[in-house]
């Protein structure tokens, strides 16, 4: 002691020293302080005194112990002591037992661990994936079923697991629907559908904004007696109608509800490509000449017409705009060694080199790159997307071109030209001229109706 007295009735000082006799800091304790009154010293030790009287001579030292919490071991059996203790919360145990999720049962040893009985709901009936976040010390459920209909039931613990890692007290948070699986309604890409009926192949469905999503309509047409199969690909984004029969033709009404239309999709009645492909794919050979074939029915020449509206139906810039699709697909097969069984890569790298001939022929440049204002495009150095670049977007382009008279003219005399030097004319010239050097065909690819939501 510093200075000595009475607690409460005089001022006292306190000396504090560290372990190895070192000066930490002294304490000034005013008369007027109350007797329970707390002095926190720099290193965080708390110290309050009772009545009494201090000496100078008085001194005394303290022995502390530093706790540490530990972290749940979810590898060590519950049952577990000393080293091998779980260390779950204090008055926590788990024993011989089980609980249900979403009705399976999942039993549960005393003898298990936290990532046993894991691994036990993750081999179960459970439809839920079951891990332990070893930061947060926390056990995850997630529901193995996407959207928000499908939940998590815990129920009928007899074992204390649930309790023991805090699921018994869990909130769950409920999934999202993808907006393939909301109500139409609720999406803003079908904000301008109305309910009503619509047909495929004659065949009514009825649509109900406020119940239905994408994937109830697409479903009941794949379903029915239409002979179609609708579908939706998440990764494109892409809704596509494949009539079952090769031969038929696909007609669509929307019937009011503006449906096809908020796809991207015309009413009307699409021709079958067989009608002109006579096959069910198309190959790298034989698309130029399905191409030049259905050029015939599309206005071959009208350079010295005054036209005030275009001459292409929906119908048939659909089909341009699939057959376009069909080339590209095949070009870029081509150009793919994987898509190839050919055994000869110098004759197979000479019709390569007769292709790009004749694009820069069309083009009438030199170099590796050609646009077009109407969705074309071609890159012999990034072929990451295929040489012939035409995306989804890009036929949207291309079939939106073909609604005016000026983009008509620009399209047919790109692809077509007028004497014979059109784009296409140009590849059916090529791969006609390298039909004998080919010992096979990329592989097949066919459409017919292909369009972005």
């Amino acid at each position: 002691m510093d200075k000595e007295g009475t607690h409460g009735q005089d001022d006292l000082k306190i000396k504090v020293f560290r372990p190895n006799g070192t000066h930490l800091e002294d304490i000034n304790i005013d008369k007027e302080d109350p007797l329970d009154t707390q002095y926190t010293l720099s290193n965080g030790i708390i110290l309050s005194l009772g009545e009494g009287d201090l000496l100078t001579t008085d001194s005394f030292s303290l022995t502390f112990t530093e706790t540490i919490g530990s972290s749940v071991d979810p590898d060590k059996p519950f049952n577990g002591t000393g080293n091998d203790n779980p260390r779950l919360e204090s008055g926590r145990s788990v024993n011989d037992g089980s609980f249900s999720i979403n009705g399976t049962s999942i039993d549960v040893n005393a003898s298990d661990s936290i990532n046993t009985v894991l691994e036990r709901i993750n081999q179960s009936d459970a439809g839920v994936t079951a891990t332990f976040d070893a930061a947060t010390e926390t056990v995850l459920l997630t529901q193995e079923t996407p959207g928000s209909a499908s939940g998590i039931n815990l129920a009928n613990d007899t074992s204390g697991f649930l309790a023991a890692v805090k699921l018994d007290q869990a909130i769950p948070t409920p999934g999202e629907d993808s907006e393939t699986e909301k109500p139409l309604a609720e999406v803003a890409s079908f904000s301008s559908v109305q309910s009503g009926t619509i047909t495929v192949n004659s065949v009514a469905f009825n649509i109900d904004v406020n119940t239905d999503s994408l994937t109830d309509v697409l479903d009941r047409i794949s379903a029915s007696s239409a002979d179609v199969s609708a579908s939706f690909n998440s990764s494109s984004q892409q809704v596509t109608l494949n009539s079952e029969n090769p031969d038929s033709q696909l007609a669509l009404a929307s019937g009011g509800t503006n449906f096809f239309s908020a796809l991207g999709i015309s009413d009307g009645t699409y021709n079958s490509l067989n009608d002109l492909i006579q096959a069910e794919g198309i190959n790298v050979i034989n698309a130029p000449d399905l191409t030049v074939e259905y050029a015939k029915t599309f206005s071959t020449d009208s350079s010295d017409q005054e036209v005030e509206t275009t001459s292409v139906t929906a119908a048939d810039r659909k089909m341009l705009g699939s057959l376009v699709n069909i080339i590209a697909s095949s070009m870029n097969a081509l150009f793919d060694d994987s898509s190839l069984t050919s055994s000869s890569t110098a004759k197979t790298e000479g019709t390569r080199n007769s292709i790009r001939s004749a694009i820069s022929t069309a083009f009438d440049s030199e170099g590796p790159q050609y646009d077009t204002d109407f969705g074309i495009h071609f890159d012999f150095q990034k072929t990451e997307k295929g040489v012939f670049n035409y995306s989804q977007a890009d036929q949207l382009r291309f079939e939106t071109a073909l609604t005016t008279p000026e983009g008509e003219a620009g399209v047919r005399n790109a692809l077509f030209g007028n004497e014979s030097n059109g784009l296409f004319n140009q590849l059916h010239s090529a791969l006609t001229t390298a039909i004998p050097d080919l010992s096979s065909n990329a592989e097949a690819t066919g459409l017919f109706l292909d369009i972005i939501v």
